[in-house]
């Protein structure tokens, strides 16, 4: 079982990835297309009223989809006390974003934000119908329906965007581009999905699913309230200007964290959550996971901390060169996150939700206290003050992987140890090479940077860490079977 269960995982890794791709793919196409057809003002009301949906759409949807995947059992009873569940949250949260559109356009005077925040609303249900069934194949890790259910939704928002904006429908084509994603979402799970959901409804099982769900849904609330209320504060100490080179910075980076983290996000609470319905032990995955992780990652984001200033010089231009030790501050705390998202994984799977909710208030609050200290001190240090807070919960972490998962500190330690030596090895030689070739044209020193950086580094790894070349040549293997 255990075997079957690891090769499903692993067929899904190339679809979850390619998934991400073309989530960077699409979120390039329509910056293109609001760029061309919509202008800034338009742009700001479409995204406050969106704002104002997403972030109830958090609170609604009260971490349902999690539950279900993470549910013993996935009984019809279980299925469809969570669709009903999803569906009466969704009108209650339509209701809330009503009153909330009403107070935005009262705070701002624009009466155009009420009828955007009703009409981008509609999503909330559309979005709810499909979460029972899309949990459903998530829980089995029905990789490719998955992915082809998101890219045709997707495709569908992009060509409604496209549309709506070149025919001048201004900030409205956001809000019906956010809406075709949702309902071509809602066709595709339900054409995908075995059985249809039915109003059915049992209190037993609404109460586990919402005890468990509310935990998800304050853990990815205190998220979406961190970073916006952190954007907040560090535009409003330091200026519009260092908030753009923040939020430059941090798209640069989030984007490639996206990247690597898409797959096990997608389908790693089915696979752990498997693991403990059947095995029970995930010692042995958490260690092969954080040492491949490690491999994979640091190399990534040590990179995007040495090529920051030829890369953002190069194709943003001078005006961007202050996002610069943003990107190398905010590059350099992502090394040390993805254990962090294994663990996040496990713990769920086990049921022990409030162990990440504790982590997730603490970074919250790390990252607030630390930009009102830094209000009067430069930017760079509000942005280390957010980057500081994934250092300031990384011993808990290892404390929680020691507490609930029984692995020593020097097994922890050693599972990252020698690709991160590689990545080091990899790094010293990339610094040499540039401070070597100082004078020379941005664009042969940044390709000579990548080109050497990924010699050595796949040098020092084979050298120094064979065992982690073969667990992937392992996971290839099982991949092809």
């Amino acid at each position: 079982m255990s075997a079957s269960l690891t090769h499903k995982f692993v067929r899904s890794l190339p679809w979850a990835a390619g998934e991400a791709l073309f989530n960077a793919a699409y979120g390039l196409g329509a910056i293109f297309i609001i760029g061309r057809f919509i202008t800034p003002a338009e742009l700001g009301a479409a995204t406050t009223a969106i704002s104002i949906v997403l972030l109830v759409e958090v609170l609604s949807a009260a971490g349902l989809q999690e539950a279900v995947v993470r549910a013993r059992s996935a009984d019809t009873l279980v299925t469809d006390t969570a669709f009903v569940l999803a569906i009466c949250l969704s009108l209650a949260g339509a209701v809330l974003c009503a009153g909330a559109g009403l107070f935005a356009a009262a705070l701002f005077e624009d009466e155009r934000l009420l009828p955007l925040t009703l009409a981008a609303s509609l999503a909330l249900p559309l979005n709810a119908a499909g979460a029972a069934p899309a949990a459903v194949l998530t829980r089995k890790m029905r990789a490719a329906l998955l992915t082809r259910r998101m890219i045709g939704a997707r495709i569908l928002g992009l060509s409604v965007l496209s549309l709506t904006a070149a025919l001048g429908f201004g900030p409205w084509s956001l809000v019906l581009a956010a809406l075709g994603t949702s309902a071509g979402s809602l066709v595709m799970v339900l054409t995908a999905a075995v059985r249809l959901p039915r109003f059915r409804f049992a209190r037993r099982e609404a109460n586990a699913l919402l005890h468990f769900g509310a935990l998800v849904s304050a853990e990815s609330t205190l998220h979406v309230i961190s970073l916006r209320a952190f954007s907040l504060l560090f535009g409003y100490f330091h200026g519009l200007a260092a908030l753009g080179n923040f939020q430059l910075a941090l798209r640069l980076t989030e984007e490639a964290g996206a990247l690597s983290s898409g797959a096990l996000n997608r389908f790693g609470l089915s696979f752990f959550a498997a693991k403990e319905r059947t095995v029970g032990d995930t010692s042995a995955a958490f260690l092969a996971g954080v040492q491949l992780m490690t491999a994979a990652t640091a190399p990534l984001f040590a990179g995007i901390a040495l090529l920051a200033h030829d890369f953002i010089t190069a194709i943003f231009g001078a005006r961007w060169q202050d996002a610069v030790p943003f990107t190398e501050i905010i590059a350099v705390s992502w090394i040390i996150v993805f254990p962090r998202i294994l663990i996040g994984l496990i713990l769920r799977a086990r049921g022990e939700q409030k162990v990440l909710v504790a982590f997730a208030a603490s970074a919250a609050a790390f990252s607030l206290i630390s930009c009102l200290a830094t209000a009067a001190m430069p930017a760079l240090f509000g942005a280390a003050g957010f980057a500081g807070r994934r250092f300031f919960n990384a011993p808990f972490v290892t404390l929680a992987v020691r507490r609930y998962l029984g692995i020593p500190f020097k097994d922890q330690i050693g599972a990252a140890a020698r690709p991160l030596l590689a990545v080091a090895l990899m790094s010293t030689a990339v610094l040499a090479f540039q401070l070597l070739f100082l004078d020379a044209p941005l664009l042969a020193r940044l390709s000579g940077s990548v080109a050497l950086g990924t010699v050595v580094y796949g040098a020092a790894l084979r050298a120094l860490s064979p065992e982690t070349l073969s667990l992937a040549r392992a996971l290839v293997a099982r991949y092809k079977r």
